[in-house]
C-alpha cells in the first residue's frame, strides 16, 4: 500500500470509531432529553448532563483533530503527487 491508501484506510478506521462515539453521545442525549428542563436537578441528573457535555466535547475534538486532519492529508497528497485535482 502506498501512503495515500494508508491515509484512506486510517480515515475509514476513524469513521468507525466516530460511529461508536456517536452511539454513546446519542444515548446520553436521549437520557437528558427525558430529564428535560426544570428548575431543580438531582445529583444523578447533573451527572447525566455532565456526561452528555463530555461526550459531545470528545466527539467534536475527534472530528476536528482526527477526521479533518486526515482529510487534509489525503487532499494534500492528491495535489502534491498529481499537481492538480483529480477532476481535471
Amino acid at each position: 500500500m502506498n501512503l495515500r491508501e494508508d491515509l484512506i484506510e486510517n480515515f475509514k478506521e476513524h469513521l468507525a470509531a466516530l460511529e461508536k462515539s456517536n452511539y454513546w453521545l446519542k444515548r446520553s442525549f436521549s437520557i437528558c432529553q427525558k430529564i428535560g428542563i426544570k428548575s431543580d436537578y438531582s445529583d444523578e441528573e447533573f451527572d447525566a448532563f455532565e456526561t452528555l457535555s463530555a461526550r459531545y466535547a470528545r466527539v467534536i475534538d475527534f472530528i476536528l483533530q482526527k477526521l479533518f486532519r486526515n482529510i487534509d492529508l489525503i487532499e494534500y497528497r492528491r495535489w502534491k503527487f498529481t499537481g492538480c485535482c483529480q477532476s481535471c
